[in-house]
């Protein structure tokens, strides 16, 4: 068998060309630059924002913006900060990074990749949609469209985001567009997760994984933990104001605080799933400019995962002045000073480093990482300062907090981001970028970023309130005239950025592999990458597989891998776009995944699923039923395979004609990890949705009475339900010995069981005649039982779909992932059932509050 040359690879792996092709891409190297791109125009509009916010406050009174448009600024800003530029722009720089820093190939799953960043950009797009009246109105005269800007802040508490108090479809807005970066976040986590510990190049254990892909691992996990909760908190107020259902609403039973509890559940958590990132951007420059490696490499490692785990004990944090029990408060003022220790030990790691290197090269990257220091040290002990309850209930809701979390969040992600930017820059375009050009542009920002949020400290102890779209008292006015000021000068700063950007696409000369003398694997291929990334798979045997020589020399090649065992395959039939999987732990070489290839599924679901939430959102629903419709067809051709695909006669040949499996099951199969991390996120969704009801009927402020629904035929509902397990797990047994009979007659059972089920749980539902607008807890009740109808409808289509397959005959005893993955699923489906029984029948006959 003759080896696979350069250009064969490049031919599989290759963009479409022309426009149209560009829409069916799904390569990591063009999906991540469009991601990227994408990020950066959301957070160009919030900047805008900002500058309009901070020139309305640059005088007492000043009169620029009018209340009104000063809170839909507000929004907006934050909104687009946290939800479309930050955390998106570390996932994106993650999508493109990672295949080339592990040695892989692409991302685990091409397709969905796609989809996710088609979904965040029309999410985001949705959202910004409703700033075009106003523009239209600057127009027109007489102002004729309606004011449709979100203007309730980033985190919309109720009761002002209830219908009664923003009554147009501000808000709504708001809740559609977050639903889609949640979602397009939890997808894409789990594309992180997926690559990170499957796609790695041979002997890269996880004990020399760059600090970086542990930061995103961690960073994925938390995603996956976080989002949900949002995500149910947005699904209730978006009840709430379309149908009444009256979860945040006191007079009928509702707590403001139980979307605090959901909302800050999930916004602690998310700046620590921007910041952890962020540090491993920060612990990839600091070793490539001191030409060593990093001090402390377990210590940063162990400490990046402690960080992750603490940041979900911190969410009370927020809430220290809405008249919680002071011992909780306490505790949660000690998890939130305790989480600072882990950043220290990465701090000293990094200064340890620097220390002991011979010399630090100070490049426009070190330049950045160097303002991170300093702003991160600085919020991080203001962070110290907000834990403690007595000090945090009198500068709650002042400047002084937004001083802190711009220190953390702008001078501690940012900064971060383009350094990192700045540092694979030359990979991911090809150009060297103007160090005279960036040495400024850091200077600038850095002196406009502490000139901007350093006078809000005293601003904030004086007196002056947060979000407020004007201030009277004249005590105030140099601090916020340098704010102001500051706000400009930080803008100049990051035009000078952009600038150089621009500049090194036009005029700067093609940047060689490796300009830095790092040490990672992404600097041993061309600079831009091809689209296969790595032709030949590398062999990793250390932490830093490219030992770097002196100061701008190429950095020596690493070691291929070579299959122990190989197999001729004939390259004359069709190639593959194909990467190496590995074990989790030790990365041994373990099997082949055929990655998708380019389609146009991806943008047309994407887009489908943009139409239908306009929809919703101006309650045009037969508009939305009809193009629901339309997506089904689109998805059944996405997933269902070519004859081609379901015999890879030719695979390996592109990975030496590796010996290695192509259809797997369990652990060694990426869609099992797939399925199994898409459970976790709906148990999570789940179980907030359980403590949601709990808290309302048995932990607000006035104990709901709760009726108790009779038993009998929801827990037959329940136990048809679980016993539809057994065939499944019947069916998958069969498969496994190849008995196609069994298969059929097993998954057709689950089906049967399955529908049976969901019939007896619905006709039950039904007959309790149950009133949602009428109080917080039948609405609980019927949202509850509807997560588990619509899960239970998800499944038996799922299973419907692999028992169509089945019939045709697409399973043997290879190849039945499918079958185990919706095994797989409704047991969680039958499992959901029991905890959602259990929750809403059960627990009024254990629990004391009743009506008789």
């Amino acid at each position: 068998m003759r080896p696979v040359t350069e250009r064969e690879l490049t031919e599989v792996w290759a963009v479409p060309s022309g426009i149209l092709g560009k829409l069916r891409a799904v390569n990591n190297n063009f999906t991540g630059v469009v991601f990227l791109a994408s990020t950066f125009f959301f957070f160009a509009l919030s900047g805008l924002d900002s500058v309009a916010l901070r020139t309305q406050l640059i005088a007492p009174d000043a009169g620029i913006v009018p209340p009104e448009q000063f809170a839909q600024l507000f929004t907006t800003h934050g909104t687009a900060m946290m939800f479309l530029f930050a955390v998106p722009m570390l996932e994106a720089l993650a999508m493109y990074v990672l295949p080339l820093m592990l040695g892989s190939r692409d991302m685990p799953f091409p397709r969905m990749s796609a989809f996710t960043i088609w979904t965040f950009i029309f999410g985001g797009l949705l959202f910004y949609s409703s700033t075009i009246p106003d523009v239209v109105n600057l127009i027109l005269p007489g102002a004729p469209w309606p004011d449709l800007v979100p203007d309730v802040g980033w985190f919309a508490y109720p009761p002002l985001s209830s219908r009664e108090f923003s009554p147009g479809l501000n808000v709504d807005f708001y809740l559609i567009g977050l639903g889609f970066a949640e979602f397009a976040g939890i997808a894409a986590a789990i594309e992180i997760i997926l690559s990170v510990l499957k796609c790695r190049a041979p002997g890269m254990s996880l004990d020399r994984i760059p600090l970086f892909a542990w930061s995103v691992l961690v960073m994925a996990i938390a995603v996956l933990l976080a989002f949900p909760a949002v995500i149910v908190g947005t699904t209730f107020l978006e009840l709430e104001r379309k149908f009444g259902m009256p979860f945040f609403d006191p007079a009928r039973g509702g707590d403001p605080l139980l979307w605090q509890h959901l909302f800050w559940f999930f916004g602690h958590p998310e700046v620590y799933i921007m910041l952890i990132p962020a540090t491993g951007i920060v612990s990839m420059i600091v070793p490539a400019f001191a030409h060593r490696p990093i001090a402390g490499y377990a210590f940063v490692a162990t400490a990046i995962a402690a960080t992750g785990a603490m940041s979900f004990g911190l969410w009370v944090h927020h809430m220290f002045t809405v008249g919680l029990p002071l011992v909780a408060m306490g505790l949660f003022g000690a998890a939130s000073m305790m989480i600072a220790f882990p950043s220290g030990v990465q701090v000293f790691a990094w200064i340890a480093t620097l220390w002991n290197a011979r010399r630090v090269t100070i490049s426009v990257p070190m330049l950045w990482v160097i303002g991170f220091l300093v702003s991160f040290v600085a919020g991080g002990i203001t962070g110290v300062m907000v834990a403690s309850v007595p000090f945090d209930e009198q500068a709650h809701d002042t400047y002084f907090v937004t001083a802190h979390f711009h220190y953390v969040l702008a001078g501690g992600v940012l900064f971060p981001i383009l350094g990192g930017l700045w540092y694979w820059w030359p990979k991911i375009a090809g150009r060297l970028l103007d160090e005279r050009i960036g040495r400024w542009s850091f200077w600038v920002v850095f002196v406009g970023f502490n000139l901007t949020f350093l006078p809000q400290h005293s601003a904030g102890l004086l007196g002056m309130p947060r979000r407020v779209h004007t201030y009277t008292d004249p005590v105030l006015w140099p601090y916020n005239l340098a704010s102001t000021l500051g706000t400009y000068v930080m803008l100049g700063g990051l035009a000078l950025y952009g600038w150089a950007i621009v500049e090194s696409l036009r005029r700067r000369a093609a940047a060689p592999s490796d300009p830095w003398g790092a040490g990672t694997l992404e600097w041993c291929v061309p600079s831009a990458p091809p689209p296969f990334n790595h032709g030949e798979i590398p062999l990793v045997t250390s932490r830093e597989p490219l030992a770097a020589l002196a100061a701008g020399s190429a950095a020596r090649p690493p070691s291929i891998w070579r299959p122990e065992r190989t197999r001729e395959v004939p390259v004359a039939g069709r190639l593959w776009p194909e990467i190496l999987l590995v074990t989790a732990f030790d990365a041994r070489p373990q099997s082949i995944a055929i990655m998708a290839g380019s389609s146009a599924m991806p943008f047309l679901l994407a887009l489908t699923m943009t139409v239908v939430s306009a929809a919703l959102l101006f309650e045009i629903y037969p508009v939305a039923v009809v193009i629901s419709v339309v997506s089904v067809p689109l998805a059944l051709m996405w997933l269902w395979p070519s004859r081609e695909e379901r015999e890879y006669a030719t695979a390996g040949a592109t990975l030496g004609g590796a010996d290695l499996p192509v259809f797997t099951t369990g652990t060694a199969a990426l869609g099992w990890w797939a399925m199994a991390l898409t459970i976790v996120a709906l148990g999570v969704s789940l179980a907030l949705a359980v403590f949601s009801y709990l808290y309302l009927v048995y932990a607000g402020p006035d104990v709901l009475p709760v009726r108790t629904p009779p038993l009998g035929r929801v827990l037959a509902s329940v136990a048809v339900a679980l016993a539809a397990i057994v065939p499944a797990a019947w069916a998958l047994r069969a498969i496994r010995l190849g008995d196609q009979r069994r298969l059929r007659v097993g998954l057709a059972a689950t089906l049967v069981g399955g529908a049976i089920s969901l019939a007896a749980f619905g006709v039950d539902l039904v007959s309790l005649g149950l009133t949602p607008r009428d109080n917080a807890y039948e609405a609980m009740f019927a949202t509850l039982a509807g997560y588990q109808v619509v899960l239970t409808i998800v499944a038996l289509a799922a299973v419907a779909f692999v028992k169509m397959q089945a019939w045709l005959g697409f399973f043997d005893a290879r190849r039945h992932l499918a079958v185990e993955n919706v095994a797989l699923l409704w047991g969680f489906t039958a499992t959901s059932a029991a905890v959602t029984v259990g929750t809403l029948y059960v627990s009024p006959l254990l629990l004391p509050v009743r009506l008789p």
